[in-house]
């Protein structure tokens, strides 16, 4: 099958979507397809990947006058996979000429989609009409989609993926916990207002004010973005010294960070997925986020972690795990032994079977 994964953002640029486009199109290669990544983002040639940059420099990866290679890019394709953001004008507009050329076309939503302008949701509603199988990548943000466009269609979760090996090393995970021993937390986050970079120091602060003050804690959260450096000075100036802010880890040395360590914290409120939040997952560590967030994907409270309403409420939760060794170290053992069900083997099957009922739409209208 040939196959065009469209996505205003791509590698070299990081972030979730631009991961996850490559590794489906790396997987989706290994299962026998023909893919070629069309994007607007610049960057270095290789194989498989169309860049359509527009002629002039603009400060994001758009391109307003790529219309006539992106029609030429599809028209060779035998399904359109369209993977949006909030904001997505590149992909859009693929996916509108995928449906005016009567190409099966596959849509993603990636993100929640809180603040979304009215133009998109009539854009997208006229999409839900015109035959496009509908996706999102978690039930949070297709709800989302379907509240925005005001329509009754089913949408269908299309999770990310993830390689379970590069990050399940059980055989290097800390030992059972016994009261009063050191835990580690671990965050890895963009620096970014989206990613609440602040408001997870403010978290930590108060899950520390909880536990008993001869509880050895220690926060590190990896990453980087233009809120590093006030986060810097806002833990340099609250003395806290268990905090370290080692910038961005390679997925080697996030492995190697996680196999140390025993809860996540993921202070997202607008997380669609939480990608990071599952690499730690599969890890085998607790993870700690808010409630009807995408987390809920792979999240149950209790089970695999900790899941609250508000930031207060979630990190009173955290605080109760830690000074109960008994049940961090049951989700501990849980996360370890209990694989999740986003493997790309299990993600490559969900989108050809996308891919298959978009191909039959078109065969039925045809």
């Amino acid at each position: 099958m040939r196959i065009a994964l469209v996505s205003d953002v791509y590698l070299p640029r990081l972030g979730g979507i631009e991961v996850q486009v490559a590794d489906l199109a790396k997987h989706l290669r290994a299962a026998g397809h023909e893919v070629r990544v069309v994007t607007a983002t610049p960057g270095p040639s290789a194989e498989g990947v169309a860049r359509l940059v527009p002629p002039v420099p603009l400060p994001a990866p758009v391109n307003p006058w790529a219309g006539p290679a992106l029609r030429a890019e599809l028209a060779a394709a035998d399904v359109v996979h369209v993977h949006l953001g909030v904001v997505a004008p590149f992909a859009s507009t693929a996916a509108k000429i995928a449906l005016a050329a009567r190409r099966p076309t596959v849509v993603t939503w990636h993100s929640l989609l809180s603040g979304v302008p009215i133009p998109y949701a009539g854009r997208w509603r006229r999409w839900m009409q015109g035959g496009v199988v509908r996706t999102a990548v978690s039930a949070a943000a297709a709800e989302q989609v379907r509240t925005v466009t005001r329509l009754p269609s089913p949408i269908d979760v299309l999770p990310n993926g993830i390689s379970v090996d590069d990050w399940a090393a059980l055989d290097a995970l800390p030992s059972r916990l016994r009261p009063g021993d050191p835990v580690r937390m671990v965050s890895a986050i963009r620096f970014a207002r989206r990613k609440r970079p602040l408001q997870l120091i403010r978290l930590a602060r108060r899950i520390r004010r909880l536990v008993p003050s001869d509880q050895p804690l220690e926060l590190v959260v990896a990453g980087a973005g233009p809120l590093w450096e006030p986060v810097r000075r806002r833990v340099q100036a609250a003395g806290a010294d268990w905090i370290s802010l080692p910038g961005r880890l390679s997925r080697k040395e996030l492995a190697r960070l996680y196999q140390r360590s025993h809860l996540y914290l993921n202070p997202g409120r607008m997380e669609s997925f939480g990608i990071a939040a599952l690499e730690a997952r599969t890890a085998g560590l607790a993870v700690a986020g808010l409630a009807d967030t995408g987390l809920t994907e792979f999240i149950r409270h209790g089970v695999d972690g900790v899941l609250a309403p508000t930031d207060r409420e979630l990190a009173d939760g955290v605080a109760a795990l830690i000074v109960d060794p008994g049940a961090l170290n049951a989700i501990l053992e849980h996360n370890r032994s209990v694989r999740p069900e986003q493997s790309w083997d299990n993600v490559v099957r969900a989108t050809l079977a996308a891919y298959d009922r978009a191909i039959a739409v078109r065969e039925r209208e045809d």
